[in-house]
């Protein structure tokens, strides 16, 4: 079959070869007459399966927060939320018991309303928000019915499906983790909607087209997705010489040779099964606190912690292994543990503040490292969230307790390992030529250090646009931690968002950065995405960035939108509402001006804005 070559519009990135599976709706089934007489068990089997859906969906919040996703798993307690509205609860029931609808015909019917409420509304925001009503309404009424579309039926025995379907949708990328799809083609979504964001996060790419009936020409047919690129190759010489080669050759492609050094971000240790760890360095970060916040109602024990990290060390043979020390507090809070009143967790108790009270958090920790590194392993300890030279010196102080205390006890132990910092409040930047004089190694965890920076907090919808790691003051600031990094010969790597970010890849290359932690999902991508700047490229870039005086001048030089022109995010989390007129995001238990208009609540910032609306 020649090569068919489709455009698409790019939802999530990346680039994957696999074989195409079809997910669709095959239609609801008859419903036998009479079936559905009596309102009262409709209503107890409406309460029944929207409680069983809810229980569920709070167990994916758990996976996430376990995972250390909190946009995400903010993203399925807004599900959670309007599963549990009492105006939907209180629609559906009188549709059941005063309109004798059966259970699934009110779900729909309601959710439709709310639907095209939302579509109408102009906002852009809002419609997002009706991609998860459609969601949940195909999911409640698939089980009020008691039959749904099977996507572990659809994949099954296909190698490396993608999954094309009508819509993007949370359930469903949450769930293709679990069964092996590797990325989507779809008809309808947004680089803003839920779905979208969640498969950005796990590593899956999404293309959108405007008809998937082109696609079908064959069982299963084997396609490249580029969602880099925008287009999907259908069945061609380019996907067959491709595969071809890698099966001759009995091993993935080459990986090409970059001029920087990849390492691994994870936040649990079975994140490592299977990873190809041709060109990897090690784990760059593991973030420990995941394992904390697992833990419940009580900190997790010595032996509990050196079980957890032993299965890390053997995963990674000799490798190198840097284990961040408990980030506790601020946007990770732990059941565990009570921090005290708080007006803002960010700048309040979190990290070695916790420490001041709580010194065998970090020494329990520390013992636990050393114990499960005994042997040919290498350690090495990074402690987050340090101002100035007087924290360093205090971790110190405790790092030490809990070496000398396993040598009293005669403990297996590492012979040697290393410390280092990680540079996410600007006092450490701006000291950062003092710490190089004490620590082994150091490493920028920009999404605080951005933050903390331009003292925007980065999950506020609000002021998102102000949060801006790409500015030519951040860009000064990173280039100047890799000059003195490089002067002390000390090694410096860069974690959080952009250092897996395609735009700025080769932007943080040129600035000097020769060490990039991404996840695991990311790694093919930066891979391509590093190797296809040379760094003579990647220099001149960062120098002409570095000369602009304003973020939009950087973003105009890495090809991305001005910011004014950027989409609005649409992430609200439960609780939260756009004021129509102003645009402004509310809590809703804190707004005192609200408006009910045919059936939905507005809400609003002022009363300025309320009688603006009212009067239209």
């Amino acid at each position: 079959m020649p090569e068919r070559i489709y455009l698409c519009q790019p939802i999530a990135p990346g680039r994957i070869e696999g074989r195409l599976c079809e997910l669709y709706p095959q239609g609801r089934l008859a419903r036998e007459e009479g079936a559905f007489a009596r309102p009262e068990e409709e209503a107890r089997h409406f309460r029944r399966e929207v409680a069983q859906l809810a229980r569920e969906l709070r167990g994916s919040v758990q996976q996430l927060e376990a995972e250390a996703m909190w946009a995400e798993a903010n993203i399925m307690r807004t599900h959670v939320a309007l599963l549990e509205d009492n105006h939907f609860h209180h629609r559906v029931r009188e549709l059941i018991e005063i309109g004798r609808q059966p259970a699934d015909e009110a779900v729909e019917q309601v959710l439709q309303e709310v639907t095209a409420a939302m579509n109408d509304s102009g906002d852009a925001r809002m419609a997002e928000r009706a991609a998860d009503l459609r969601d949940l309404a195909e999911q409640l009424t698939d089980r009020l019915l008691g039959h749904g579309v099977d996507m572990v039926e659809a994949v099954a025995g296909v190698e490396s499906p993608i999954l094309a379907m009508p819509e993007l949708l949370p359930s469903a990328v949450l769930k293709a983790r679990s069964v092996g799809v590797r990325g989507f083609v779809v008809m309808r979504g947004t680089t803003l909607s839920h779905a979208a964001i969640l498969a950005k996060s796990f590593g899956l790419p999404v293309g959108r087209v405007t008809a998937l009936e082109e696609l079908e020409a064959a069982r299963h047919p084997r396609i490249v997705l580029d969602a880099d690129n925008g287009r999907i190759i259908l069945e061609g010489p380019e996907v067959e010489r491709s595969t071809a080669a890698r099966a001759a050759a009995g091993k993935p492609a080459a990986v090409p040779e970059l001029p920087v050094k990849l390492w691994l971000s994870v936040v649990d240790p079975d994140q490592l099964q299977g990873v190809d760890w041709t060109g990897v360095a090690g784990v760059g970060l593991y973030r420990t606190e995941t394992l904390f916040i697992q833990q419940g109602r009580d900190l997790p024990d010595e032996q509990t912690q050196a079980a957890v990290y032993r299965r890390l060390f053997e995963a990674c043979g000799r490798r190198p292994v840097v284990l961040r020390t408990a980030d506790l507090g601020g946007d990770k809070p732990v059941a565990s543990v009570s921090f005290g009143p708080q007006e803002n967790p960010y700048l309040g108790v979190r990290a070695h503040r916790l420490f001041r009270f709580h010194p065998e958090i970090l020494t329990t920790q520390v013992r636990a490292a050393l114990l499960a590194a005994a042997g040919e392993h290498r350690l090495r300890l990074m402690f987050p969230m340090l101002e100035t030279l007087d924290q360093w010196y205090f971790v110190q102080h405790l790092v030490r307790r809990a070496v000398n205390s396993l040598r009293e006890e005669g403990a297996p132990m590492p012979g040697d390992f290393e410390q280092g910092l990680l540079v996410e409040t600007p006092s450490a930047a701006w000291g950062f030529r003092e710490f190089l004089d004490v620590v082994d190694f150091a490493a920028v965890g920009t999404n605080d250090l951005v933050q903390y920076f331009f003292a925007v907090e980065r999950d506020n919808a609000n002021v998102a646009q102000l949060y801006r790691p790409e500015h030519p003051l951040m860009l000064r600031l990173l280039s100047r931690l890799a000059r003195l990094a490089r002067w002390a010969g000390k090694e410096l790597s860069v974690c959080g968002e952009i250092a897996a970010d395609p735009a700025m890849g080769p932007l943080l290359m040129g600035l000097g950065i020769e060490h990039f932690s991404i996840s695991p999902p990311q790694l093919d991508r930066v891979r391509q995405t590093l190797a296809s700047t040379s760094l003579q490229d990647s220099r001149q870039l960062a120098r002409r960035c570095l000369k602009c005086r304003t973020a939009d001048q950087v973003r105009e030089l890495l090809g991305l939108p001005a910011i004014g022109d950027l989409e609005t995010p649409a992430v609200l989390p439960a609780g939260q509402a756009v004021d129509p007129v102003c645009g402004i995001i509310l809590q809703t238990a804190e707004s005192d001006f609200n408006l009910l208009v045919d059936g939905r609540r507005y809400y609003f910032c002022s009363r300025r804005c309320l009688r603006r609306f009212h009067h239209g």
